[in-house]
């Protein structure tokens, strides 16, 4: 069995853990909202049936983790798909030994072309997350402070699916809680590649596409674009600091975003 990451984070993911504070100040959100989202969250999530699923418990959760980790850890590619992604930008990009991580929406161009190893979502990339898991996608699901009612009324849509989608949760506060995860970053686009590098991402290929600073992607989910703007300013500063920490370890033929 794998060795999952400890809670107690390397420095590296302390700063990507960290930022979270800064964002907070910069839009004026609270720690106080996101606390309570996870809570919520983690405590619906405790029990052995969570929503009636009993796919959706701590146990099996922990598994899917393993299953995503060990994906991550051997795989020969990884590929980041973004939300400004076009659907022909993935033609013949599957083949052996490469894995898809997803941010949100951004599944939605995904579904003719490649196999995802995962979705990372706050639950803003409807429809077409209902359609990834109804095909049995695993994702990776986010807890913030203004996203509850959205993780319900989805959880609740999904618990009534024949194929129930894997999952496993995170969150962005400093506390503790059982069975979420804080893997660090803000946006759906940079906590993909944090999730990735806390699962402890080794290869030396890294490829975005779809990952654009200067341009509200068509699979965004709703926003204004001018907040939008603003946080894909954050999600390409959290990026850069994972690229320079990944870059200390071993030499990486990344290729960047726009």
């Amino acid at each position: 069995m794998l060795t999952l990451p400890t809670l107690m984070v390397q420095p590296s993911l302390e700063h990507l853990i960290g930022i979270q504070d800064d964002v907070r100040k910069h839009f004026g959100w609270t720690l106080e909202s996101d606390l309570k989202g996870a809570k919520m969250m983690a405590d619906i999530f405790g029990g052995d049936k969570p929503f009636g699923v009993s796919q959706w418990a701590p146990e099996m959760r922990e598994d899917v983790l393993q299953y995503l980790q060990s994906k991550i850890q051997t795989c020969q590619k990884l590929v980041f798909i973004g939300a400004a992604v076009e659907p022909e930008d993935l033609i013949d990009l599957q083949e052996e030994g490469t894995e898809f991580i997803v941010a949100d929406g951004a599944i939605g161009a995904c579904f003719e072309t490649i196999s995802p190893l995962c979705v990372i979502s706050d639950f803003d990339g409807q429809p077409y997350l209902d359609k990834a898991a109804s095909l049995n996608i695993p994702f990776v699901l986010h807890a913030h402070g203004d996203n509850t009612e959205r993780w319900l009324q989805t959880f609740e849509r999904w618990s009534s699916l024949n194929n129930l989608p894997q999952i496993v949760l995170t969150h962005q506060t400093p506390q503790f809680f059982h069975g979420l995860h804080n893997v660090g970053g803000f946006t759906d686009g940079d906590r993909a590649v944090c999730f990735a590098f806390w699962c402890g991402v080794r290869h030396q290929n890294i490829k975005f596409i779809g990952y654009d600073k200067h341009l509200v992607g068509r699979w965004s989910g709703h926003t204004t674009p001018e907040q939008k703007l603003e946080k894909l300013k954050w999600m390409d500063s959290i990026l850069n600091l994972f690229l320079c920490y990944k870059n200390k370890d071993e030499p990486s033929n990344v290729i960047s975003m726009k």
